[in-house]
């Protein structure tokens, strides 16, 4: 007797259920994502190497820092790297692409470093430039009102309220100017565009400012029978 082929309970998938069933290829980004994150795990070392190497040469940190300042650098890549993984080629060199953000990283940290020590040094010649035998409790006045770096949060919050009670001292308008320039480090020409006047105006109106800020400085101490400096 001839014997009819078995049959299972179950009918045979077509190809198109079987495309259906298949999971689907990963992203370009995605692709670039596992690239970047492979490699940052993989070469960790020659990464810090070259930030350490970057930092020192750039001037961003001294040889016996150099490696911490690396290693902060290299975190800051990561998260810039991977945040925009979708302008990686895989094709590309993973090395020089991240050395390429981690070079932008130092750039950027340097430029705001500059533009604190402008800022300080702005204020200390302001206040030279105001009163050549300021007391030293008067220079008091001008440290408060930078924006200094601090060592957490409290120090912050307390360091802008100081700033903000002595900047109480002056009316409206010179509040906002003094504000602007030395706690917002808001730059002469952006001033001069924001208050609608020449940078050479700008310069006048916060000498006259400051002039006064530092009387009502005097003032206060002289209310409170504090003599300056003590």
């Amino acid at each position: 007797m001839k014997r009819e082929p078995a049959h299972s309970g179950f009918s045979a998938v077509s190809s198109t259920e079987a495309e259906q069933w298949r999971p689907a290829a990963p992203s370009a980004e995605e692709v670039a994502r596992a690239t970047l994150e492979r490699f940052l795990i993989e070469h960790t070392e020659t990464l810090l190497q070259n930030l350490q190497f970057y930092a020192v040469r750039l001037g961003l940190a001294r040889e016996g820092e150099a490696r911490l300042t690396a290693q902060e650098l290299l975190q800051e890549v990561a998260v810039e790297a991977l945040a925009h993984a979708a302008r990686f080629q895989p094709e590309r060199q993973a090395l020089a692409w991240l050395l390429g953000i981690g070079l932008n990283v130092i750039r950027r940290q340097k430029a705001e470093r500059a533009r604190q020590g402008r800022r300080e040094w702005s204020v200390t010649r302001l206040a030279q430039t105001l009163a050549p035998m300021e007391a030293p409790g008067e220079w008091d006045l001008f440290d408060q009102l930078q924006d200094k770096s601090v060592g957490g949060p409290e120090e912050l919050v307390e360091a802008r309220e100081g700033a903000q009670a002595l900047l109480a001292l002056v009316d409206e308008d010179d509040r906002e100017l003094l504000r602007l320039a030395l706690v917002e480090d808001c730059e002469r020409e952006a001033l001069a565009r924001q208050l609608g006047i020449s940078p050479g105006a700008v310069r006048v109106r916060l000498h006259r400012a400051l002039q006064r800020l530092r009387c009502a400085f005097r003032q206060r101490d002289a209310s409170h029978g504090t003599r300056p400096g003590r």
